[in-house]
């Protein structure tokens, strides 16, 4: 008996361990090399990362406006652009690690917390230790992954590559299941919201389609989409707010129309480096070993409904990224998409999660499913080792943040600011303005009447002048101004909108409450299996 505990023990060492492994060769790079690839978007998060532990350093949290991007005009990047985790590399930074390390030491805990998703995910479904670990093992190795690694920095992609499996699992099981674990939906796209927005609208209109089959399970459905709500309405009821009273540039056309990015043939599948491809395209292809693998479990695995539906929703969006479809008739509607190859990210969490479940039924001997496992992910390795050798090759390494406070597309500048109107009006203000404590501002006022303030606009400015509240209120030129009818010296902070303050509150109260039921349902839970117990006796 000992013996068979020892065995079931160590097996399990097993199953977690060679995830572990995989997840450590895919970081390794990060650890023995100096900086980081000066990848698509690795200045602004880094900047985003400098700019919230600077408003930590002096009391702020949730900031919304990052008062240091143009010359301390502000940027309303966190109003928009979910905050809520950086705030670790953050902490690390204020901790007195460098910036570029805590950037690094995140990605790490990141890679770490999708492969930990991904086979808890799995194994909640199929019950099975060996697919939770092959599905882990192909998705830490899948080409999107490395992608947003090493090549976009991607941070909010790489955090939904840890919330997209719970939504899968969560789903299922609401739908197929057990509708009493909805919590893993919620927890998934709470998360997801926090992530990456664009993202977590995808997946929802995706779970609104998958919703439309599953009218009886409702109700469970429902109880987790308001929970989500709740939790994120910090984030999601300013946001919506600010797009309302204060429009923004969005998209702005800089990298062309959509379909200029859709992914020809030959770069749909090949995971080959950037240099054989299309330039600009993403470094890789989905992937040969996945493909295959997907192709195959249409066969093997007709009887399992999740299987079929994950293989074929990634078929589908695989020829959504594809120059076959016709996003030109698209391109209104979904310019925010930006790049139709952003599908690879479902693509990715879609196949991996079906791919150790498919491996299970391609063959009943153990020794064979190891074997075609070894040779999905042999092949997934090579691809990744190609990819960041070519990467590391031909990207210049970033070991300190040249661009501190990159604001990348501007995407977030209200809709009436120009760039040269921003810089003929700092010429103006360079001797009235000055910023302490990170965002108060103290600006000379010389004259009555209209004042135009060296902000950039956000609704939830405040005020003062003389002691006396004095409104802030957008320009023509979409900068934030006063009229007052004395001079002095006028204090003006980012404090938020009364909105922001009630739905903060809201979320605080959701998280309280929530805590709250899971130590009751938690005691419940153990009365119950005491009485059991004690019934059995």
């Amino acid at each position: 008996m000992e013996s068979k505990k020892f065995f079931i023990k160590n097996k399990q060492i097993l199953w977690w361990g060679i995830p572990f492994l995989a997840a450590l060769a895919v970081v390794l790079p990060l650890l023995l090399k100096d900086g980081i690839p000066f990848g698509n978007d690795a200045s602004f998060h880094l900047s985003r990362v400098v700019s919230i532990a600077e408003g930590l350093k002096n009391g702020i949290f949730l900031p919304g406006v990052y008062a240091d991007y143009f010359n301390g005009y502000g940027y309303g990047n966190g109003l928009f652009y979910p905050d809520f985790f950086l705030y670790i590399p953050a902490v690390l930074s204020l901790l007195g690690m460098p910036a570029i390390t805590a950037y690094k030491a995140f990605l790490i805990l990141l890679t770490g917390a999708m492969a930990c998703t991904m086979y808890l995910s799995v194994k909640s479904v199929w019950r099975s230790d060996f697919a939770a670990s092959a599905s882990t093992v192909l998705y830490l190795l899948c080409s999107f992954h490395t992608t947003d690694l090493y090549q976009r920095s991607s941070v909010g992609e790489l955090l939904a590559f840890v919330f997209l499996p719970l939504i899968v699992a969560g789903f299922w099981q609401v739908v197929y299941g057990e509708k009493e674990k909805w919590p893993l939906l919620f927890s998934g796209f709470s998360g997801l919201v926090l992530s990456h927005v664009l993202t977590a609208v995808l997946m929802g209109g995706f779970a609104a389609v998958f919703l439309l089959f599953n009218i009886p399970r409702l109700a469970a459905l429902g109880k987790a989409a308001l929970w989500s709500i709740v939790l994120t309405l910090f984030f999601l009821l300013p946001m919506l707010e600010q797009l309302v009273v204060n429009p923004v540039w969005g998209d702005t056309g800089l990298l062309g129309s959509i379909s200029d990015w859709a992914v020809p043939f030959k770069n749909l599948i090949l995971a080959i480096p950037q240099s054989i491809g299309e330039k600009y395209v993403p470094p890789a292809g989905i992937g040969l070993a996945l493909t295959l693998l997907i192709i195959a479990g249409l066969f093997f695995n007709r009887s399992d409904r999740l299987v079929q539906i994950l293989s074929l929703s990634g078929l589908f969006l695989l020829f959504c990224a594809s120059v076959y479809f016709p996003w030109h008739l698209f391109e209104n509607v979904l310019s925010t998409l930006q790049f139709p190859w952003r599908f690879y990210l479902f693509i990715s969490v879609f196949w991996c999660f079906a791919s150790g479940r498919i491996i299970e039924s391609m063959t009943e001997k153990r020794e064979n499913q190891v074997i075609i496992a070894a040779i999905a992910a042999g092949i997934m390795f090579i691809a990744y080792f190609a990819n960041v050798a070519y990467t590391y090759k031909n990207y210049a390494q970033m070991v300190v943040n040249t661009y501190p406070t990159f604001a990348a597309g501007c995407e977030y500048l209200p809709e009436d600011v120009t760039l040269s109107h921003i810089q003929e009006s700092q010429k103006n203000h360079q001797s009235t303005v000055k910023r302490t404590n990170y965002s108060l501002y103290k600006i000379e006022l010389e004259r009555n009447g209209s004042n135009e303030l060296p902000l950039i606009y956000y609704s939830g400015y405040e005020a003062m002048l003389n002691g006396n509240r004095v409104e802030v209120y957008r320009n023509v030129n979409g900068m934030a101004e006063v009229a007052v009818n004395e001079t002095g010296m006028l204090i003006v902070q980012y404090k938020g909108t009364p909105l922001r303050r009630v739905s903060e509150t809201i979320s605080l109260m959701g998280v309280i409450v929530g805590i709250a039921l899971l130590f009751k349902n938690r005691r419940k839970e153990n009365d119950q299996n005491d009485r059991k117990v004690l019934s059995s006796q």
